[in-house]
Formats: C-alpha cells, sequence, structure tokens
C-alpha cells in the first residue's frame, strides 16, 4: 500500500501498538502522545526496531519522519539517532547503508568526529566531499577535528597534522591522539623529543607518560612521572599516576600529602584507598573518616559506613541538625536505613520532606516504608517489554507487518 503521510499516520501506528505492545506502553504512549503528538509514538516505534534489530523497518520509519520534516519541542531526530542506526547496519554487515547513513548524520552534525571517524574507515573521500561542501554554507563551522580524521583516513596524515596544529606551531591534543593513531612509532618519537621542555612538568611530558602506561611500559612511565615530581612534587595529577603504576611510592607520596596539607579532604581519600588496597584495613578507615569530617555533606567515602556507622552516623547527625538542607537529611536517612537503624532514617526523611514538601524522593521513600516495600527497591512500572528510556520501547511479541508501511 501506499506510504501515508506520517502526520496522518496515527491511525495505523496506533494499530500498530494495539498489535503488538502491552497495555500498560499503550497508555503510557496516549499520555505522552496528548501531550507531544504522533512524533512521541514515531520515535517510540523507531527505537523499538533499531532496539530489536528490525534495522529496515526502523529505517523505513526515520525516513518517513525526514520526509516530513516531523518535530516538536520535545522530540526532533538527531545525527545521534541516525548514527545508533548506521551503528547497527554496520555491525549486520551493511556497509553500504551505513555509509548513507553516516554520511546523514555528519550533515547533521559536521562537529562530531564520531561520523567522521567512521566515515574514516567506510568512505572518506565521500566523507571529506561533504565537509568542503558544508564550509561554502554560510554560518559553517571549521570542523578541522572531523577533517583531519577524513584526510587521515584517505591516507593525507602530514595534511591532517598540519590542519591540527596550534597557530601553525604545536599540535593540540586531538592531534596527538590521531598521530599516535595513524603512526605510532613517529608520534611517539616527536612526543619524546616535546616532553623534554625547559618546564619539568608540562602537558607532553603527562601525554608522553599516559601513553607509555597504555603501551604497558611502566618503568619507563615511572622514570618519566618521577622526573616531573621532582619539579612538581605536590601535583595531584602526578600522583595518581605514579600510585597506579607503583602504590608503594603511591602510599609513600600521599602520607607525606596528608601531612603537609591535613585538611584537604582530597588527599585523605585517595590515601585511604591506598591503605585498604595495601591490607592496612584500620588506618584506611582513619583516613575515610578523616575525609568524611572534612566533606561537611553527606558524601561518604568507600565502605566507610558498613565499617564503622557507629562512628560516622554521630557526625552525620550532628551536621544535620545545624541545616535546614533536605538533601542533606535525606542522605542521612539513606545512611541510617543501609545502617539499618529504620526508625532513625523514617525521622530523618521526615524532615527532608518538612524542608522541602515538593520533592518526591522523600514522600516516595516515606510512601513505600508505609507500605511494607523497600524505599530502596525498584520502583519501576512493569512493561511487557523492555524498559521505558529516553525515547521509549517495547518488546515486540510477535512478527507482524508494519500497518500501511
Amino acid at each position: 500500500p501506499e506510504a501515508p503521510v506520517l502526520g496522518e499516520a496515527s491511525e495505523g501506528l496506533a494499530k500498530l501498538l494495539d498489535e503488538f505492545a502491552s497495555k500498560t506502553y499503550r497508555d503510557t504512549q496516549q499520555e505522552l502522545g496528548e501531550r507531544d503528538g504522533v512524533m512521541t509514538i514515531a520515535m517510540s516505534v523507531f527505537y523499538t526496531y533499531r532496539n530489536a534489530n528490525r534495522l529496515h523497518e526502523a529505517l523505513r520509519i526515520m525516513e518517513l519522519i525526514e520526509s516530513q520534516g516531523l518535530e516538536n519541542e520535545n522530540w526532533q531526530l538527531a545525527d545521534w539517532d541516525i548514527g545508533s542506526l548506521a551503528e547497527a547496519f554496520r555491525e549486520a554487515g551493511d556497509e553500504a547503508t551505513a555509509t548513507r547513513l553516516y554520511l546523514d548524520a555528519l550533515r547533521r552534525s559536521p562537529d562530531n568526529w564520531e561520523w567522521a571517524m567512521q566515515l574514516a574507515e567506510l568512505d572518506p573521500a565521500g566523507g571529506l566531499a561533504l565537509l568542503r561542501e558544508l564550509q561554502g554554507v554560510e554560518g559553517a563551522t571549521e570542523n578541522s577535528f572531523s577533517m583531519a580524521r577524513l584526510l587521515a583516513g584517505s591516507g593525507d596524515l602530514e595534511g591532517a597534522l598540519e590542519l591540527l596544529r596550534k597557530d601553525g606551531r604545536a599540535l593540540d591534543g586531538n592531534g596527538w591522539d590521531l598521530y599516535m593513531e595513524f603512526d605510532p612509532e613517529g608520534a611517539e618519537a616527536a612526543l619524546m623529543a616535546a616532553a623534554k621542555g625547559d618546564d619539568p612538568y608540562n602537558e607532553m611530558g603527562l601525554r608522553l607518560a599516559r601513553h607509555l602506561i597504555d603501551s604497558e611500559r611502566p618503568e619507563l612511565a615511572i622514570a618519566e612521572l618521577e622526573r616531573m615530581l621532582a619539579g612538581s612534587p605536590e601535583s595531584p595529577e602526578l600522583i595518581e599516576l605514579l600510585s597506579s603504576l607503583d602504590p608503594e611510592r603511591g602510599l609513600e607520596l600521599l602520607a607525606q600529602q596528608v601531612a603537609a596539607h591535613p585538611n584537604t579532604g582530597a588527599n585523605w581519600t585517595r590515601y585511604a584507598e591506598l591503605l585498604s588496597e595495601a591490607g592496612r584495613t584500620e588506618e584506611a578507615i582513619e583516613a575515610n573518616l578523616r575525609a568524611f569530617e572534612l566533606s561537611g555533606n553527606g558524601w561518604i567515602p568507600g565502605n566507610l559506613l558498613a565499617q564503622a556507622p557507629e562512628r560516622v552516623l554521630p557526625i552525620f547527625q550532628e551536621r544535620a541538625d545545624a541545616s535546614v538542607d533536605d538533601e542533606l537529611w535525606g542522605d542521612l536517612g539513606d545512611a541510617y536505613w543501609q545502617a539499618g537503624q529504620h526508625e532513625e532514617a523514617k525521622v530523618a526523611w521526615e524532615k527532608a520532606r518538612k524542608f522541602d514538601s515538593d520533592d518526591g524522593e522523600w514522600i516516595n521513600k516515606l510512601g513505600n516504608v508505609g507500605k511494607g516495600v523497600d524505599p530502596f527497591g525498584s520502583n519501576d512500572v512493569s512493561f511487557t517489554g523492555s524498559s521505558f528510556g529516553m525515547h521509549g520501547s517495547f518488546e515486540v511479541l510477535e512478527d507482524v507487518e508494519m500497518v500501511g508501511y
């Protein structure tokens, strides 16, 4: 049958839902459809087919949406919708359709280098032609990284790198990533030379250290990090990287940091993590307690609540008593509940509701407790199929032909 105009397809889509969607889903979609119109249903059907790997049906829905220019304030067909479908076609082995869709996604969002990265493998010449065409459009952005990826994919790495040089001199971060991807040996040699600048702690040195870590050469990475640490002994980034490679050295450095800066909570948290990994549990608890005391909010580090509730909860209670912040009182209620102190949890959630009576979180938790339901259990309404997400989806209950398509 002749394809209907999508704006007039509500009856066909409703019939489709009647045939293979759950009643709960239909009720939900009716409410959304009344608010957003047919576009809500159309996008839900599109993602249903996409997620069920019925790709040609999804493509036909998408083409109808595009041909009618259908959208509203809540729903628009975006480049990531098209790119998602392209990815599925590529995984299914249909590279021709995937290429066409990636080109469409790139046309809509030339700044999104993900589409350029895919086209660099599938059709670099087509991607380059499209970006050059777009450069002639008034108001178009430069899209240098997308262009560079496509140049590199077509074999012109030098042209790609030249495009990414800052002020015609140093490569930017994206440039180094591209260089490493297409010429790892040449990029490493250039990076080693760039890292030996006058400043012992510099961006190139960090980039080199991360590259050495990624290429599984920890000894060289440690040497580079120690070289930079000599000039910047309190750099959190350097200490973090060194700790990941040499935990004993990390413990030594963090012990120095918490001694020199005892009121910096982040140092105590990382110190506690390393102490715990080293099996020094009691010391880790003390370090986490110090981090919690310094935080001033409802965040409880690590496993501290389970390890020392008798020490955490009094601190937390005192903090909440001095506050009218519903979120802090709500976090206190959560902590009490998780510690098994359910009556205290209800009191804290009541306080949270008192300070913000419109916050549905406290209303729902107290309501569930009153019903004997775990307030941290699933509150999802059960659909026949998969969960209702950003675009909505439902399970195809039987293999049916798309009505009207």
